[in-house]
């Protein structure tokens, strides 16, 4: 393929911001998956560390979730429960957000559209109330530290 052909597939991808703003998202959770999928809690090699717990040194609600995520990819949901209680819905959240980016990066391409509020207000609406639900813990745990 000549680099002016791969340039315009190039272009035609990323011409709209939803749509990168949507890729690049689809990059972040499929990153999340594939980190995962790579490391294994048995072994416990995980190269990122709780940046919490390495400055305060105590631990913090999100403590084991990448061993909980790599435990839910090999199917062993009680250790994902067991590393983190919240690590199956965390999970979930992402893998409904992967499937709204790819729906909206397909339904935005092949889509005739006449304005893009109509499918970034839903959108944006959707995301917004999914984390809500999905991340009430954390945002609870946040809340208290603050107020305390």
């Amino acid at each position: 393929m000549s680099k002016k052909r791969m340039s315009n597939k190039l272009n035609v991808l990323f011409k709209d911001p939803y749509r990168t703003i949507n890729i690049i998202f689809t990059g972040f959770i499929l990153f999340i998956i594939l980190y995962s999928a790579v490391f294994s809690p048995e072994t416990n090699r995980y190269p990122i560390h709780s940046a919490h717990e390495l400055f305060t040194g105590s631990s913090s609600i999100s403590i084991g979730l990448s061993r909980g995520f790599s435990s839910i990819l090999r199917l062993k949901f009680a250790d994902a429960y067991n590393y983190n209680p919240f690590s199956l819905r965390i999970f979930i959240f992402f893998l409904l957000q992967l499937f709204l980016r790819l729906f909206f990066i397909f339904y935005c391409r092949k889509s005739i559209y006449s304005n893009i509020r109509y499918i970034v207000i839903p959108d944006s609406i959707i995301s917004g109330v999914l984390f809500l639900i999905f991340f009430e813990p954390f945002w609870r745990e946040l809340f208290s530290i603050i107020l305390d």
